[in-house]
C-alpha cells in the first residue's frame, strides 16, 4: 500500500489549526473540493464529509469518514474516492505537534487504487502525482486559514 507524508509548521497554536482542519464551514476550500458536504455528525468520530474534485477534466467523488478524533492531537480518517470505475481507499492521518507558538501539521495517506491494471496504471501515471497535490493544498490552505484566525 503506498504512503504518502507531508508536514507543514504553521505559525499558530494547535487549537487554531484543529479548527480550521475540520470546520464544516470551510470544507470545500480546506480540501479544493468543486463541492463539499459534510453531514451533522462531521468532525465527530462516524460523520462523513462527501466531496467532489475534477482530477484531470473526469470527477473523483470521494466519501471521508472520521475513525478517530482527539481534538489538538489526532485526527484519522477513512477515504474512498471513485473515479473513471476505478475505486480508491485508503486512510489519512493528521497529528498536531506544538513547536512553541506554532504547530507542525503532519499528514499520512495510505492509499490502494483498486482493481487490477487499470488502477495501477491509475496509480502510478495519475493517482500518486494527484493525490500528493492534494495533500500539499490541504496542508498549505488549513495554514492560511489558522494563520488568519
Amino acid at each position: 500500500m503506498p504512503t504518502l507524508v507531508r508536514s507543514i509548521t504553521i505559525n499558530a497554536l494547535v487549537e487554531k489549526v484543529d479548527k480550521s482542519l475540520v470546520d464544516p464551514a470551510h470544507s470545500a476550500e480546506i480540501w479544493s473540493a468543486d463541492s463539499a458536504e459534510p453531514d451533522a455528525h462531521w468532525p465527530e468520530p462516524g460523520g462523513k464529509l462527501f466531496t467532489v474534485n475534477m482530477v484531470a477534466g473526469v470527477p473523483l467523488r470521494s466519501e471521508i469518514t472520521v475513525l478517530e478524533r482527539v481534538p489538538g492531537q489526532m485526527h484519522k480518517q477513512q477515504i474512498t474516492s471513485l473515479i473513471i470505475g476505478t475505486l480508491i481507499k485508503g486512510t489519512m492521518k493528521w497529528t498536531y505537534t506544538l513547536q512553541g507558538k506554532s504547530t507542525q501539521l503532519t499528514m499520512s495517506v495510505e492509499y490502494d487504487v483498486l482493481p487490477g491494471v487499470l488502477g495501477r496504471v491509475l496509480d502510478k501515471l495519475v493517482m500518486h502525482r494527484e493525490i500528493t497535490k492534494m495533500a500539499e493544498k490541504v496542508l498549505q490552505q488549513v495554514k492560511e486559514k489558522a494563520e488568519a484566525r
